[in-house]
């Protein structure tokens, strides 16, 4: 029960550093 939401803010932080990266690479290329 104690695992889970932190199971489940990982997983949510990883995604939007996922995101994060994929709008920011671009920006850094032009």
């Amino acid at each position: 029960m104690v695992t889970k939401p932190y199971f489940y803010n990982a997983s949510l932080f990883t995604f939007l550093t996922t995101l994060w990266l994929l709008l920011a690479i671009p920006k850094q290329s032009y």
